[in-house]
């Protein structure tokens, strides 16, 4: 029973679990709505995007909506075109200049993002 133990820790510490994760993205970060369908993390001169992830409320944040890895996008690039829908909380984990940062939000009454704290 303690090397079953052992042997799922270590395999939980390889693969990783989940939602433990996310937990690294604890640096909040920022967006802004650009237009009706465009959606910003907000960045300086200098500074590049390396990748994200989008996931929606909509179904529990199972499926992916919008995702690019490995990549060097440099500002002001930093915007997704996306049509969100209002009643729906948003998730976004990124990495710009190597550091990692998140954010929840969700599509205000007027058009605007109102991240959640």
């Amino acid at each position: 029973m303690k090397k079953l133990l052992i042997i799922i820790a270590i395999t939980s510490t390889l693969v990783g679990c989940g939602v433990g994760d996310t937990m690294q993205y604890r640096t909040r970060g920022h967006v802004f709505l650009k237009g009706e369908d465009t959606v910003c993390l907000k960045s300086l001169p200098n500074d590049i995007l390396n990748s994200y992830l989008l996931t929606s409320s909509e179904d529990h944040y199972k499926t992916t909506l919008l995702v690019e890895n490995y990549i060097n996008i440099p500002y002001p690039n930093t915007c997704m075109k996306i049509k969100l829908k209002k009643n729906f909380s948003y998730n976004i984990i990124y990495i710009m200049n190597n550091q990692k940062f998140r954010v929840d939000f969700t599509l205000g009454d007027y058009n605007d993002l109102i991240e959640e704290k």
